[in-house]
């Protein structure tokens, strides 16, 4: 017998998925190799001597780690007086550490407690993760750990902790900051052991180059036909538009940013074309 799904009121938000003791360990599996993957980029990228080339010279090698541990300690430090701020204002008293559903601010309240309390659970991963890393590669594990903890400003403090739990995701940009240095604690690892990972990268490497080139032959008809296809819909939409833009530029303000967004967009083309015709020449020349 199916059990239905419960009304979530407002603020409330159930996880994406369900499952069971089998599909989960699946999943932590499939994390575990996405992870890698990040990690085999920022290898054959050598993120590691960039990030190191854009630091004081004199920089010890313990520097990025050290200053990420203590944005992390700070955030911290911020998500649990925002649980205290909360507690005052719906008077939500020690030592209770939820409110009861029937409470009048509950989801607003326990929006802010999770939101510390989720911060809490990821801190002894992102903490393990940052000492196995760093000790291989300092610089990218202490630069991906302020990634992800920066995320958590946006996710945990403005996000979750606003009493609405959906808004959590704001910060789901910060997993780029902390999946590769899960992925590049398995190849610290491997290092300890004397296993070199330098031929695995260059393997990996010139896999995808393929796999990229023969999904790119197989995709581009396809685009160019949905973009066919899509083509008279968006000069319906276009023109169905118009008056309401022209409309808008008769405004001095408005068309005034205009020119001006249209004069730093041509700047900064400009600027970056040489860039990525290098970089289109460097992928040609692979």
């Amino acid at each position: 017998m199916s059990k239905s799904k419960p009304t979530l009121e407002a603020g409330e938000q159930l996880p994406p998925m369900a499952g069971n003791v089998v599909t989960t360990f699946l999943f932590s599996c499939m994390a575990m190799l996405i992870a890698c993957g990040f990690a085999l980029v920022t290898l054959k990228l050598k993120l590691e001597d960039k990030i190191k080339a854009v630091l004081p010279a004199n920089s010890d090698p313990l520097a990025l780690p050290m200053a990420a541990g203590l944005l992390h300690i700070f955030v911290l430090q911020w998500l649990g007086m925002m649980v205290n701020a909360a507690r005052s204002r719906y008077n939500v008293p020690w030592p209770w550490l939820y409110a009861e559903k029937s409470h009048p601010h509950a989801i607003e309240y326990n929006c802010a407690q999770r939101a510390h309390q989720h911060y809490l659970e990821q801190t002894v991963m992102a903490a393990i993760v940052l000492v196995i890393a760093g000790s291989e590669f300092p610089n990218t594990a202490g630069a991906g750990i302020i990634v992800f903890t920066s995320s958590k400003i946006t996710g945990n403090i403005l996000g979750y902790g606003s009493g609405k739990a959906s808004r959590r995701s704001w910060g789901a940009w910060g997993y780029l900051g902390l999946l590769p240095v899960i992925g590049l604690s398995f190849f610290a690892v491997a290092h300890k052991f004397g296993i070199d990972s330098a031929p695995l990268v260059d393997n990996v490497a010139e896999h995808s180059k393929l796999a990229a080139a023969a999904t790119y032959d197989t995709i581009q008809p396809l685009a160019a036909k949905a973009a066919e296809t899509c083509k008279p819909y968006v000069q319906m939409v276009g023109e169905a538009a118009r008056p309401y833009v022209d409309k808008a530029m008769e405004n001095e303000y408005v068309s005034g940013a205009a020119t001006a967004a249209t004069a730093y967009a041509t700047a900064a083309s400009a600027a970056a074309q040489p860039y990525v015709e290098q970089l289109l020449s460097q992928m040609s020349g692979a």
